[in-house]
């Protein structure tokens, strides 16, 4: 799981994909921050992460990551000089001049 950056609107559902075993990659810049609340006690109403007992793996990145699976390359690209945050990723399919 790609994380684009740490804003409850794309980090709230990581907890699921973490109670999976899922790994998420993310922003060395977030990378803390995930792993100090995804290890956080969920005691009031307990989600699929709680119940799972597993513990996530975060993998940081800085400027540029690429992932393939032989077939299709996904590159991950830091966006430096936004406003919206520091640690914003974008990703960007080569092969089909996708940007997302």
């Amino acid at each position: 799981m790609v994380n684009t950056h740490h804003h409850f609107d794309h980090a709230g559902g990581l907890g699921a994909f973490v109670a999976e075993g899922v790994t998420i990659i993310t922003h060395d810049s977030n990378k803390a921050f995930f792993e100090q609340s995804l290890a956080a006690p969920r005691t009031v109403q307990p989600d699929k992460l709680a119940q799972s007992g597993k513990k996530a793996v975060i993998e940081g990145m800085q400027d540029k990551r690429v992932l393939s699976d032989g077939t299709r390359t996904l590159e991950l690209h830091l966006i430096k000089g936004t406003l919206h945050d520091d640690g914003i990723i974008m990703a960007y399919l080569p092969n089909e001049k996708l940007l997302v």
